[in-house]
Parts: structure tokens; C-alpha cells; sequence
């Protein structure tokens, strides 16, 4: 999910299954190619090696850890 600069929502898509970690950076590829040129905020939950995923495919991003799940362990 997205919030675009002029604060409408949109849904960048949907996968299911297909593991973690070094597969993100598969998803940000393919999220570019697909028209998303630019990010400024990506919230996740942590996940090692995210943040080098993100900075690979938009330099500028700012990672941000969910603070909510982490602190209510989900």
C-alpha cells in the first residue's frame, strides 16, 4: 500500500508466499520497472537487510521500523 504526495491511497500489489530477506530487493526491482520511480518512506518490520533492499533500488528512501508491532510483539 501507498499514501502518493497528494495523500491518496493506492495498493502497489498483492504476493503471497516467495520467502524474505534477499527476495524484497527482487520486489523493489520489479515495483520500479512498474512505474514507482521514487519512494520517500518505507515502513517495515525490521527485516535484516531491508534497508540495503530499499537504498539498491531508491537511494533516498527512508526506512522506518513499525514501532506499534514492535512494541505489542506482533
Amino acid at each position: 500500500m501507498a499514501v502518493t504526495v497528494d495523500g491518496t491511497r493506492d495498493i502497489l500489489g498483492i504476493r503471497t508466499g516467495g520467502g524474505e530477506g534477499a527476495r524484497a530487493g527482487c520486489v523493489f526491482t520489479e515495483l520500479k520497472n512498474h512505474g514507482l520511480d521514487y519512494v520517500l518512506v518505507l515502513v517495515g518490520d525490521g527485516l535484516e537487510g531491508l534497508s540495503e533492499a530499499v537504498e539498491a533500488v531508491w537511494l533516498r528512501a527512508i526506512v522506518q521500523t513499525r514501532v506499534v508491532g514492535w512494541v505489542w510483539g506482533w
